[in-house]
């Protein structure tokens, strides 16, 4: 698989511990060293859809309303290397919405001391008002204690193909794909990560996770 760059950025704010920051510049200024997670053992939907209404393939409408377009590899995204899986991605359901897929994605091993996460992600059927939360990110530490994170609708992730005003985006393959920072402010060991759906109408899509030391 190539290396594919893409540094063309939409809506330059993000949020970070709760607060929206003026300019993602400002986060990697910090010099952070960073650290590619395979999710290969986590997918469970693949981005190809060749029948609609099968319960097989991305969001189930078929071929012409797919992710088979975008590459595996690893992608450099406002200066942050992210690894995309070949085929898949982690896609759960929603209450409406694909209700055959999983919930919760289960724990992801992350064995590190990082300062921050970072979320490659997208949804579609958004239609929760801003600030929503559309799904949680379940941060587990090596002491025992965990932190949940909430994901926002149109301001931690927005819709792949619609117009967004959620900060952070990148377009690949004409698709929207939006960047969440998490920072560790406690500063423990992070053994996992757990992803649950939220009681909306929007799928939680992720990509990629990277994580940043």
């Amino acid at each position: 698989n190539g290396i594919y760059t893409n540094n063309f950025v939409f809506n330059l704010k993000y949020r970070e511990g709760g607060q929206t920051i003026d300019s993602y510049e400002q986060l990697l200024q910090e010099g952070l060293m960073y650290l590619t997670i395979d999710l290969s053992s986590h997918c469970n939907r693949n981005r190809r859809d060749d029948v609609p209404g099968d319960e097989k393939g991305w969001f189930d409408l078929g071929d012409q309303n797919d992710f088979s377009s975008l590459k595996g590899g690893k992608y450099i995204l406002s200066d942050i290397p992210f690894l995309i899986n070949a085929t898949g991605v982690i896609m759960l359901g929603s209450d409406k919405n694909l209700t055959n897929l999983p919930r919760t994605s289960g724990k992801i091993s992350i064995d590190q001391q990082a300062s921050h996460i970072f979320f490659l992600q997208t949804t579609t059927f958004n239609t929760s008002d801003i600030g929503t939360v559309l799904w949680t990110y379940t941060i587990n530490y090596q002491n025992g204690e965990s932190e949940e994170v909430p994901v926002l609708s149109l301001t931690d992730v927005g819709d792949w193909e619609l117009w967004s005003q959620a900060g952070w985006q990148h377009i690949l393959e004409d698709k929207k794909v939006y960047i969440m920072a998490v920072q560790n402010q406690s500063g423990d060991f992070i053994e996992s990560i757990e992803i649950n759906s939220g009681t909306v109408d929007e799928i939680p899509v992720i990509l990629a996770i990277t994580t940043g030391t």
